[in-house]
């Protein structure tokens, strides 16, 4: 499987390690009780076999993930519409996606409501709809979702589908930076570096950025630079 893919179905299994985090009697029940079509017990084994780096494993996996949403498990729901989004061991279909991402939403999972909210901001899949982008990107946001605080966020940022409203969009924001999101730290450092929606503060915009380079970002790491070499910082100016 493509690393990229892998990594965004990954981030939305919530029974993470299951296979290493339990004891083999346990491993087998799950097992056991899959095999007799119990689709919780599906939903966890199909989570162990994706984690594997074995691809035939990671295929068997998605083959009980889909028994396990057709099945009813709603937790299935969004990982499948993962699936068909991104064609992995399945057609690609973005109305498909859709159809799942739906079923997760009404079910009041986060992840669903986030990605369904995606799905009408992109259009991809359905009528694009950025009002219902925001509506459900709200409710996922709600719920803690950190990719929909900071979805949400931008939208709110940029008057993009919904009133321009700063303040609120840094609320968003600030919330998905404080659960890690790269990106949204980022986001943050560049608002308290610019005052969007906050009052304008070099120390805690500098913070930011350096969580955010700290985890990889590369816009973070260039706002450094480019404010060492404008001498607007020196102490935290890299080597």
């Amino acid at each position: 499987m493509n690393k990229k893919i892998y990594m965004v179905l990954l981030s939305f299994l919530c029974f993470n390690s299951v296979a290493q985090a339990l004891p083999e009697r346990t491993i087998q029940d799950i097992i056991e009780r899959s095999q007799h079509g119990d689709a919780e017990a599906m939903y966890q084994y199909a989570d162990s076999l994706l984690q594997d780096e074995n691809k035939a494993n990671q295929k068997e996996g998605a083959k009980w993930m889909l028994k396990s949403a057709e099945g009813g498990f709603w937790l299935a729901f969004s990982t499948v519409g993962d699936f068909y989004k991104y064609g992995f061991t399945v057609e690609q279909d973005s109305k498909k996606a859709v159809e799942w991402y739906k079923k997760s939403a009404e079910q009041d999972d986060p992840a669903g409501q986030n990605n369904l909210g995606l799905a009408y901001y992109t259009g991809e899949g359905i009528s694009q709809n950025k009002t219902l982008a925001a509506k459900w990107y709200q409710k996922s946001a709600e719920q803690g979702d950190a990719n929909a605080q900071r979805n949400l966020a931008l939208m709110n940022l940029y008057g993009d589908g919904v009133v321009k409203n700063e303040k609120q969009a840094f609320q968003w924001m600030l919330k998905s930076a404080e659960q890690g999101d790269e990106d949204a730290q980022n986001s943050v450092g560049q608002m308290y570096l610019e005052g969007k929606g906050v009052t304008e503060n070099l120390k805690l915009a500098v913070q930011w950025l350096k969580r955010s380079e700290a985890q990889g970002n590369r816009y973070a790491h260039q706002q450094l630079w480019e404010m060492c070499n404008a001498g607007r910082i020196t102490t935290e100016c890299m080597d």
